[in-house]
């Protein structure tokens, strides 16, 4: 084994060299990691990856999905004025979000309707 690296969920990830299929990238459980970090073995710490403008456009698309596009034109008749404007300002502060910078983005709450 060798590259080890903490992941997001504080588990260790590395890879296997096998003799037929090569490099394995892989997670250890529990007690690999216990045994690792027992022959103190160096750990690299977990590093954010950074977003591109496609994953930020990605993750908007599907909160509009989830979010804005669920009001179709009987439901969306249903809300109050109130209601649709929460809506119409959180649709258009996710159509904004790519004018900020990928790497410290700052995402709108989802109204309560």
């Amino acid at each position: 084994m060798k590259n080890y690296s903490y992941n997001i969920l504080g588990t260790i990830d590395c890879v296997i060299s096998h003799p037929e299929y090569g490099d394995i990238p892989t997670t250890l459980d529990d007690e690999e990691s216990k045994k690792i970090i027992g022959l103190g073995v160096e750990i690299a710490p977990y590093v954010q990856p950074v977003k591109t403008l496609d994953d930020i456009r990605e993750e908007r698309d599907l909160l509009l999905a989830q979010n804005v596009d669920i009001y179709n034109p009987l439901r969306w008749a249903e809300l109050s004025a109130d209601q649709k404007a929460k809506v119409k300002t959180y649709r258009q502060a996710l159509l904004d979000i790519t004018k900020q910078d990928p790497t410290s983005v700052a995402w709108p709450e989802a109204p309560l309707i």
